[in-house]
């Protein structure tokens, strides 16, 4: 038992090339929604305009999108990209349920997927149906990344990956926008009235304050204002700090930010899988499935 917990299984050759091929194109997909998001701001020039107060000391800022965002196609490569990664989690499911010429019982063969296990109950279901045909050091390890291991198991990155594949899938596209999200990210031109002005400490420029909407941004949209305290010549920030995000249990969530976790809990996965997890609890948990199974 304990030569079983230290082998290596090569997904690629012992499993199927399948997963493998999946990443590589959720990744390819995700280039292709950089390229295109960059792409799009490449062609508005400057992402503000600047109003200076009569007396040149108080500004506000206005979003300047010279045109809307593509948000559908970004929402479909979006969408792609989710499925490849959920797809890939799927396929070694179902090689895993065949490792070894093993096979899964008829009747859960079409129910054989990547589980995400919020409960430990719910786990040791899946164990004795659908995943039934997995080998006990497999199985370990695919225990080690079920999400009911963390504090928050309905939050964890795999259950978010089911949860937006399902939305891709069967019910409709996946809500996206385009909000200015982070007021630290940006870098504020100014050019005083005086030359000889001493602005060397940004303080010195006046009080800051971010106003944009926290929803969608649109051309026109207020998003900063400063109360100055030497007048300007003039003020601009050529590029707003832009976010794509997409809805999520009521909350808008970073897209590239969701994205490299995901890819991240998927490459951790096959690591695991392939080499078995860091631990020393296999024979306790060997002991605990024994139980269960009444042996």
């Amino acid at each position: 038992m304990e030569a079983e917990q230290d082998r290596v299984v090569d997904i690629q050759e012992e499993v199927s090339e399948w997963p493998i091929l999946k990443v590589a194109r959720a990744r390819q997909l995700t280039s292709e929604l950089n390229a295109s998001m960059s792409l799009w701001r490449h062609t508005l020039g400057s992402e503000s305009r600047a109003v200076l107060s009569q007396d040149r000391r108080d500004v506000v800022f206005y979003a300047r999108i010279a045109h809307e965002p593509p948000l559908y196609e970004w929402s479909l490569l979006f969408g792609d990209i989710i499925h490849n990664y959920r797809t890939a989690l799927d396929g070694l499911a179902w090689g895993l349920a065949h490792l070894d010429g093993n096979a899964p019982a008829q009747a859960v063969a079409k129910r054989v997927a990547f589980p995400f296990a919020t409960t430990r109950d719910e786990w040791q279901r899946i164990m004795r149906t659908t995943l039934a045909s997995v080998p006990l050091f497999m199985l370990y390890r695919l225990d080690c990344v079920q999400p009911y291991h963390g504090e928050n198991a309905v939050e964890g990155i795999g259950v978010l990956l089911h949860a937006l594949d399902i939305i891709d899938k069967h019910k409709a596209s996946i809500a996206t926008a385009l909000i200015a999200a982070d007021k630290t990210s940006f870098g504020t031109k100014f050019r005083p009235v005086d030359p000889d002005a001493d602005l060397s400490d940004s303080s010195s420029l006046g009080e800051f304050e971010w106003v944009a909407p926290e929803s969608g941004l649109r051309d026109g949209d207020e998003v900063a204002r400063i109360k100055g305290s030497v007048p300007l010549q003039d003020v601009s920030i050529d590029t707003l700090p832009l976010s794509f995000t997409v809805e999520l249990n009521g909350k808008q969530e970073d897209a590239h930010k969701l994205l490299d976790l995901i890819d991240r809990q998927v490459c951790a996965t096959f690591l695991v899988v392939e080499h078995g997890p860091d631990s020393q609890e296999w024979i306790t948990w060997i002991r605990s499935v024994k139980e269960m199974q009444g042996e």
